[in-house]
């Protein structure tokens, strides 16, 4: 399965996850140097919950992320500390603050204790 594509996104999106507070919107992430170019992925959130991730963009966007192919890849990985990213300036941030801080530490955590839930199967980045 090829990372970010439409089956890899609606694998991920089905992945249990422990519950991100009362966190709630949609979360555009905006990669540049994909192998087929740039791409917008979509994740949505209700009550906590990733119900949704696909291909594009989705109207009424809450939060935008902005990063490489190659970061995100990383980040994928538990590679590189999501934090660090952020205060290195290497994942641009836009829109609801208040999402992204509910979002950063549970991810921060999940590299922290390499406790990461990855999509069954192989993955071709």
């Amino acid at each position: 399965m090829r990372f970010l594509s439409a089956d890899f996104l609606s694998s991920w999106a089905e992945v249990d996850r422990p519950k991100i507070e009362d966190a709630a919107g949609i979360i555009c992430i905006k990669i540049d140097g994909c192998p087929d170019g740039k791409l917008v992925v979509s994740v949505v959130i209700i009550d906590g919950q990733v119900v949704s991730a696909e291909l594009g963009s989705v109207k009424g966007r809450d939060l935008e992320l902005k990063m490489t192919y190659e970061l995100a890849a990383s980040l994928y990985r538990g590679e590189v500390d999501p934090a660090v990213a952020y205060m290195k300036g290497e994942i641009k941030v836009d829109g609801e603050m208040a999402l992204w801080l509910k979002l950063l530490p549970l991810w921060r955590e999940r590299f922290v204790s390499k406790d990461f839930t990855l999509v069954p199967g192989e993955i071709i980045f």
